[in-house]
């Protein structure tokens, strides 16, 4: 064949796929074109849709898109999860999350999604030393060793409000149970607030929320502090002790916790980037990093890279501890 005939046979299909391909980086370089929805797979009032408040609206001004959350709580996040996962791949459809994501389908084999088969990280914004608080008329104890004291001789299981396996709240209580020998059962919740509300009104023991949920209740005496993560006491909250001061080692959960977004496997990389980077300009905004931190959270920013290390190094972390949780 002469090298005109194959110029003729095969520029036509050339020329088609470069229109291809020019269109589709187009329509990638226009994103966001209408309303991204951001997947809460928690209750209103957890520390995952507080933190995700914060940075909406910084988030919405550096997109110039709408971002509408929808809360998608119940089976420990597994319902929110697996939404996301099964989301068209084109960055409309996004999840917050945190260890959540990683833990449940190491936890539960009702899990049907996996952090790498079928999530992207965009990026990790904040990141948040945890409080236990418990309830004041239900037990007397006032610090963490005397309430572990009392759990193992009192006869009965404390009651935990649990977020569900693999949640921040429930890795530290599990953290807790192996170095300790907390003596509890969990009680299910499809969030961090009906938890606090049972709380409240004497229904159960005790919870690990952020401090901005609670920092009222602790104040009027209608919950007691317990403890808090992280080598520092908390700015917000600086009467409360930490774990390790009661000579208490809950790492990997010492620093407390993250947050980050995660887009479905496949969503374009050049996507990624501009929610990357814009979710990187939001957090640096001072008036969101003020924010953040009277809430008790830090903004934290990671890029996909580092982020996605960083999880790699948390999986592999969990996966020697998690076979020692409790059944």
């Amino acid at each position: 064949m002469s090298i005109e005939k194959c110029l003729r046979k095969f520029l036509p299909w050339a020329s088609a796929m470069a229109l291809c391909l020019a269109a589709s980086q187009s329509a990638w370089a226009a994103y966001p074109e209408r309303v991204i929805k951001l997947i809460v797979p928690f209750a209103p009032g957890a520390g995952t849709d507080i933190a995700t408040r914060m940075i909406v609206p910084a988030l919405e001004r550096e997109l110039g898109a709408k971002l509408v959350l929808e809360n998608r709580s119940g089976a420990g996040g597994d319902i929110g999860n697996e939404f996301a996962s099964k989301a068209a791949p084109d960055g409309y459809t996004i999840v917050v999350n945190s260890s959540n994501l990683l833990l449940a389908p190491l936890l539960r084999k009702e899990a049907k999604y996996s952090l790498d088969a079928d999530f992207a990280p965009i990026a990790r914004f904040a990141t948040a030393q945890m409080v236990m608080v418990a309830s004041p008329t239900r037990l007397t104890a006032r610090n963490i060793l005397e309430l572990v004291d009392y759990s193992k001789k009192s006869g009965s299981k404390l009651n935990f409000g649990s977020a569900g396996a693999g949640a921040p709240p429930d890795l530290l209580a599990e953290i807790l149970r192996l170095r300790t020998g907390l003596n509890y059962e969990p009680i299910a919740y499809r969030g961090m607030a009906p938890a606090l509300a049972d709380l409240l009104g004497g229904s159960i023991d005790f919870t690990h929320p952020s401090m901005l949920a609670v920092k009222q209740h602790i104040e009027t005496g209608k919950m007691r502090a317990i403890a808090v993560t992280g080598s520092q006491r908390m700015g917000i909250a600086p009467t409360v002790p930490t774990f390790a001061e009661s000579g208490i080692d809950v790492s990997p959960m010492a620093n407390g916790t993250w947050w980050g977004l995660f887009a479905p496997a496949g969503t374009p990389e050049a996507i990624i980037a501009t929610l990357s980077q814009a979710i990187n300009r939001a957090v640096s905004d001072p008036e969101t990093r003020k924010k953040l931190e009277e809430g008790g959270y830090g903004a934290a920013y990671l890029a996909p890279p580092e982020f996605a290390a960083e999880l790699r190094q948390e999986v592999n972390t969990w996966k020697a501890l998690t076979p020692q949780f409790k059944k």
